[in-house]
């Protein structure tokens, strides 16, 4: 699998490298690294239900690397995009095949508190401060994916939320793939840096317009000032033949407060990993996850929260939906410093399995060094109630809808620490689609099998 992302690499037009230009360096730096990295296998412990083999290297291809024709969008590509923006409620930003489209993104009176720019090959502080975030976080792992990303990075965005300021409507990124090509990886490289004491809601919404081969290998970097707020949402909605691959890395500071939800609506492939650092007194986050699978696909959760700092506070809660030969694997690992006191850490992975093919595997781990702290886990695997939709069908509710009342109940309880209205509306919708999908594909096929 190395040996085809390297023929992939080398068949790609990179930007020669200028003066100064720390983008090309990172890349020259990746591309190194993943020449000397083995690809893991099921005896890895991080990639134990994954089979990165399936991953279908042969038909990485040449794609264009003309940006311009990268970004263009036909007629039903824009009817989509006008869909999904909802801009009268958000701010939104546009990438298309993972490039910055500045002419739709954004309005005339974009906020004066949020400056959104393009990663550029040189800025004096700036690229200092996101090349040590790259460098830390690539080091940290031999993942091929992260090493891939680094190796391909095209520029990103860097999106600030200035000290202080308060949007008053989420900022909504959305994630357009369009057939641009007959072989697409995707490898930005983001940047988000949440002021100190500021406040803000933020939305990424991946989508594709069709049925075609496409990776979305994206990296993120947050940083979060002293005493920052940030409700952060990420969804995908895939088909078989995409693959999500998402890291996201953040680091908070004294009194920050992270609140974060991924989605999974289907993919062939999705490996969601989430690295949390609570590096000062007080820092919060609450973390989780609704995956909702009907095919043969596999979703992947992997979160690492490190308490380095006291009176810290982390919660992890996985809730997952499988039918058909789908998989899902939660991987939770919290890691408490020696140092640290009064800290307090939870993670609870709850699945249902729709099906004798479906699967789901949980992974708690703690790594506790110390001994004034509160921490638990806990996972459990079962079927939807039929007692409960028994009584529900009884009280006259048809038993399709009785159905998707249990399953957004069980799904919930992820999203209740989220508190804007017209956010949790959104993911309301979202899980909709992803019920709706699993009761067609399950419920519905068995009984006509049946009738069969």
């Amino acid at each position: 699998m190395i040996d085809r992302f390297l023929h992939y690499l080398s068949t790609q037009k990179m930007a020669e490298a200028q003066p100064r230009d720390w983008l090309a360096e990172l890349r020259r730096q990746g591309r190194e690294r993943l020449k000397l990295t083995a690809a893991p296998t099921t005896r890895d412990e991080e990639w134990r239900f994954t089979n990165i083999n399936k991953f279908p290297t042969e038909q990485l291809g040449l794609h264009q690397s003309d940006r311009q024709a990268l970004t263009s969008l036909s007629a039903a590509d824009r009817a989509l995009l006008a869909r999904v923006r909802d801009e009268d409620a958000t701010i939104p930003i546009i990438m298309v095949n993972g490039f910055l489209v500045k002419e739709l993104s954004g309005s005339p009176q974009w906020p004066g508190g949020i400056r959104l720019s393009q990663v550029k090959t040189s800025l004096p502080s700036q690229g200092q401060e996101q090349s040590g975030l790259v460098k830390n976080a690539s080091f940290r792992t031999a993942d091929p994916f992260l090493l891939l990303n680094q190796a391909m990075m095209q520029r990103g965005i860097r999106l600030e939320i200035r000290e202080g300021f308060e949007a008053d409507r989420p900022i909504h990124i959305i994630s357009l793939y369009t057939r641009a090509s007959r072989a697409m990886v995707s490898s930005p490289r983001n940047f988000i840096v949440a002021g100190r004491e500021s406040k803000a809601i933020l939305l990424e919404t991946t989508i594709w317009t069709g049925n075609f081969f496409s990776t979305d290998n994206c990296v993120k970097h947050l940083i979060m000032g002293e005493g920052a707020e940030l409700e952060h949402v990420q969804y995908w909605q895939g088909h078989g033949k995409t693959y999500a691959i998402s890291h996201t890395e953040a680091i908070l500071k004294s009194r920050a407060r992270y609140r974060t939800l991924v989605i999974n609506g289907g993919s062939g492939m999705s490996r969601n990993n989430l690295s949390i650092l609570l590096t000062q007194p007080h820092a919060r986050v609450e973390t989780s996850g609704i995956s909702g699978l009907a095919g043969s696909g596999q979703v992947d959760n992997y979160s690492r929260i490190e308490h380095q700092a006291s009176h810290t506070f982390s919660m992890q809660l996985y809730k997952g939906l499988f039918a058909g030969k789908s998989r899902g694997v939660f991987r939770g690992r919290i890691k408490v410093d020696k140092q640290v006191k009064g800290a307090e850490a939870s993670q609870l992975n709850k699945n249902i399995l729709l099906g004798k093919a479906a699967r789901a595997n949980s992974m708690p781990w703690l790594e506790i060094d110390a001994s004034d702290i509160r921490c638990e886990h806990g996972a459990t695997t079962g079927t939807l109630d039929k007692e409960q939709l028994f009584y529900l069908s009884s009280r006259g509710i048809p038993t399709n809808q009785a159905r998707k009342l249990l399953l957004k109940a069980f799904m919930a309880e992820a999203f209740t620490h989220l508190t804007d209205p017209w956010l949790r509306g959104k993911i309301d919708e979202y899980c909709s689609s992803i019920f709706e999908q699993v009761i067609n594909t399950h419920f519905i096929a068995n009984q006509e099998g049946n009738m069969r």
